[in-house]
């Protein structure tokens, strides 16, 4: 098996109470209830996403709106509902703790998994707003047109997403 996913589920059943160390050495109850293990090792990923703080959450969902774009960290404050990078910090901490994201990589959740169960949960209303702002990031950053206008698409901004393009192939930018 996959060693992490091991141990997620050993954590899973620790938490609700269900396995123990005493005296050196873990136990289980004799006999669980079939609801007491769960049904998926996303079901039990799902668990801990939800259980994150707003601020960790709302973090986890940037994340995975930005997978694939190039943002710097110091962008990612900019992405969020209150723009405050001491909140920015504790949120990161507390995926840090969740081994929501991997060390080392404040950017990127900590696998494909993740990913997945992240996005499934980002409310479309919010998606729009992060990709609003992440189109403006991007602008000022001077990126590719075609990302910027990507995330123009994806923030319903249809027209916004035409011009930028419209602007980028009069200046011949596109062509690479």
């Amino acid at each position: 098996g996959n060693p992490r996913s091991t141990m997620e589920l050993a954590q899973a059943l620790v938490e609700r109470g269900y396995a123990r160390y005493e005296l050196g050495s873990w136990s289980l109850p004799s006999q669980l209830a079939s609801d007491a293990l769960p049904a998926s090792f996303s079901d039990v990923r799902r668990a801990k996403f939800e259980a994150l703080g707003a601020d960790a959450r709302e973090l986890a969902e940037i994340l995975a709106i930005v997978d694939g774009y190039v943002v710097q960290p110091e962008d990612l404050s900019a992405l969020t509902e209150h723009r405050d990078a001491s909140r920015l910090a504790e949120a990161h901490a507390a995926l840090l703790d969740a081994r929501v994201v991997e060390p080392g990589d404040a950017q990127v959740l900590a696998d494909r998994s993740w990913l997945e169960i992240v996005r499934d949960a980002v409310d479309p209303v919010r998606s729009r707003l992060v990709h609003r702002r992440l189109s403006e990031v991007l602008e000022l950053r001077h990126a590719h047109p075609t990302f910027i206008a990507r995330c123009l698409l994806r923030a319903g901004d249809e027209t916004r997403a035409l011009d930028v393009l419209c602007a980028a192939l009069a200046r011949g930018s596109l062509v690479d």
